[in-house]
């Protein structure tokens, strides 16, 4: 019997998936997905694909890379994708053993997205500078200028997370240029998984994930990024009595063809494994959010291509019930908003503007310019509204 709290627009792959590798090609959105085939757990990790032609509609690729090599036969792991002279290439983290526990980074070349051949080169990076680890993966590349650069998501033990920068101008060859960036674990966790880098007018922003996605906007010189803000991108401000408090993990970003920075992060499970196996599947992906930088902070909006969701206007009080058979939107203005969950209430809006989906087990909202996430699976939850205006459709496919 197929499980209602799977949600039926937010993308899944039976039976898990984690970390979102987003990426924008000719009019398609392509996420590649950290994906085990076999079982309701993380390990015997693929790429998985899905992609869409509007950011609403999701549909299976075949797998994009397996474990089959041996640098990388326990687990193809998080990295990125870019494009150079028609061809595409792949980078990602593999680990060839877990006892003594190895961080190699490799690369993968395709023609069209779908099949994709190990590089002889692999792997390119097979050794941490001195004085980082024991994390030291998730590889992200870009251009700039002349040349490619490498951030590799690290740590300095007991200290804090780092991101390491490598250049290259063959896409093969790597040479170790020094720290790109770091910052004490009281401010954005251990370590730096995940990391992203990019810059939205004039201004460059640092991603990286431990218990929660964590944002650094600052500047960046060609060699080192140096923060000025901080903050998280969904749910409550860091700290410890707050760490893994949201599902939203691991987020990272493309560019697509309107210019936005669009934003995809892994909605964790927050049920026993012994449940996961029961309902036979694990993982979610979070709608796209629209990144922005506003007085010197990030800021976050749904993307448009959302509406088109909308199937039918509906009661809101009939919306409010968040029944997880169906998919629902809730937006309000004015208004305090609260969200209830079992026996815990959390206030989401006290007359903001506030627009919410709704969709099996997950829930995504975003209020003024800040996002919150939370999974549910039970019956016992509602969102209460009173004051200002609120309104609310029934969501199906897009292409309904």
């Amino acid at each position: 019997m197929a499980d209602r709290f799977r949600p039926r627009l937010h993308p899944t792959l039976a039976p898990w998936i984690n970390d979102p590798i987003p990426f924008f090609w000719e009019g398609r959105y392509h996420l590649f997905l950290q994906h085990n085939p076999t079982a309701t757990t993380g390990g015997n990790m693929h790429w998985g694909h899905v992609s869409s032609d509007n950011l609403a509609d999701w549909n299976a690729q075949p797998t994009a890379l397996a474990p089959d090599r041996p640098y990388d036969r326990e687990g193809v792991w998080t990295g990125s994708v870019i494009e150079h002279d028609g061809r595409f290439y792949a980078y990602y983290t593999s680990i060839p053993t877990f006892e003594p526990f190895t961080q190699w980074q490799s690369f993968a070349v395709s023609a069209d997205l779908i099949a994709w051949e190990k590089h002889p080169c692999s792997p390119v990076l097979s050794q941490p500078p001195e004085g980082f680890g024991p994390c030291w993966r998730d590889p992200l590349v870009w251009r700039e200028a002349a040349s490619w650069k490498m951030i590799v998501g690290s740590q300095r033990e007991g200290i804090g997370g780092a991101a390491l920068l490598y250049q290259s101008f063959d896409l093969r060859n790597w040479s170790y240029l020094g720290v790109l960036a770091e910052s004490p674990k009281e401010q954005t966790g251990i370590d730096y998984e995940c990391p992203d880098f990019f810059e939205i007018d004039g201004q460059w922003v640092l991603l990286s994930s431990r218990e929660a996605v964590h944002w650094q906007v600052g500047e960046y010189d060609g060699r080192r990024f140096s923060a000025r803000a901080y903050g998280v991108c969904d749910g409550p401000e860091y700290s410890e009595a707050t760490k893994d408090a949201s599902p939203f993990y691991a987020a990272k970003t493309l560019v697509d063809a309107k210019g936005r920075r669009l934003l995809f992060g892994w909605l964790r499970e927050r049920r026993s494994e012994e449940e996961l196996r029961q309902a036979g599947w694990s993982g979610a992906i979070s709608f796209p959010r629209v990144v922005r930088v506003e007085n010197g902070r990030l800021a976050f909006a749904w993307p448009e291509e959302l509406e088109n969701l909308r199937q039918e206007p509906m009661p809101v009080s009939e919306a409010c019930r968040l029944h997880p058979d169906r998919p629902v939107e809730i937006e309000t203005e004015g208004a305090t908003v609260s969200l209830a969950l079992d026996t815990d209430e959390h206030v989401l809006s006290e007359g903001g503007r506030l627009r919410l989906f709704c969709d099996g087990s997950v829930i995504e909202a975003i209020v003024e310019g800040r996002p919150t996430s939370f999974r549910s699976y039970t019956e016992e939850r509602s969102l209460r509204v009173s004051g200002g205006e609120a309104m609310a459709w029934s969501l199906g496919s897009a292409l309904c």
